[in-house]
């Protein structure tokens, strides 16, 4: 409801024959005329053409009908009745006139400043499905079996790793053993620290390390994306299957997956 109002606001009717409400549609341009008065008579089904006689207003009608602060800007409004043609609603925040849904979404919708975090996810040169796992991961939308026990199932363990532990988004992206081989296989030669710091903090790390070129500022980024990938599949591999991948064979399937970004 509160929507509803925030957009009619934006509506405008342009008035030509018998179809828009005289109290609850906004043709004057100051908001739907039931908002001036505490009448009784705002809740009828009039018309703005029930004010009119042959096209002009009807001005005893308009005085006692309509709220008093409003009298003299109706008396000022010229309509131009065209029997058989429906009123027309004029969408303001387009030059046009026309209502579109993303205009309607840029005035609804909360902004905020644009975060550079969030700029890194959504990088352009990056598959959608793999900034779209990341983000997932980073905001505990993923379906492990730490979300399912939310819902009364009991957690199970994590086959996915030489070294079980819960299924967590942590355990399955940072703190697991082949999380843990992955990240200091490819941050040893940098001097980033991984020390089981959470995930966001460990990204954003790796992120703010300083680049040499454009070239490597990809790799910087792309890489995050690939392990995500590479640890969602393993996971996924381990809990089905009940087996694990080798550190070697992760570690190859996740250069080849970096080096294709």
């Amino acid at each position: 409801m509160h929507n509803k109002v925030k957009i009619e606001e934006h509506i405008h009717w342009t008035i030509n024959s018998e179809t828009c409400s005289f109290w609850w549609d906004n043709w004057l341009g100051v908001g739907p005329l039931a908002h001036f008065s505490n009448e009784s008579n705002r809740f009828n089904n009039n018309t703005v053409v029930d004010f009119l006689i042959e096209g002009q207003w009807n001005l005893e009608m308009v005085i006692q009908q309509a709220p008093h602060s409003m009298v003299a800007s109706i008396l000022d409004t010229h309509i131009q009745y065209q029997q058989g043609i429906p009123d027309q609603a004029v969408w303001k925040l387009n030059s046009d006139g026309n209502f579109t849904c993303s205009s309607a979404w840029n005035e609804l919708r909360e902004k905020r400043n644009r975060s550079q975090f969030y700029a890194f996810i959504w990088h352009k040169n990056i598959p959608f499905k793999c900034s779209f796992l990341l983000w997932r991961a980073l905001k505990g939308k993923l379906l492990t079996n730490e979300k399912i026990s939310s819902f009364g199932n009991e957690p199970v363990t994590c086959f996915c790793y030489d070294r079980p532990g819960w299924d967590t988004i942590d355990h399955i992206f940072n703190t697991g053993h082949f999380a843990t081989h992955v990240w200091r296989y490819f941050t040893r030669h940098t001097g980033i620290q991984t020390d089981h710091t959470p995930l966001i903090h460990l990204i954003m790390r790796w992120w703010s390390t300083k680049s040499h070129n454009e070239a490597h500022k990809l790799i910087l980024q792309a890489t995050q994306y690939s392990s995500a990938g590479m640890y969602g599949r393993t996971g996924a591999r381990g809990n089905m299957e009940g087996s694990s991948l080798t550190s070697l064979e992760l570690s190859i399937q996740f250069t080849r997956t970096t080096t294709s970004l």
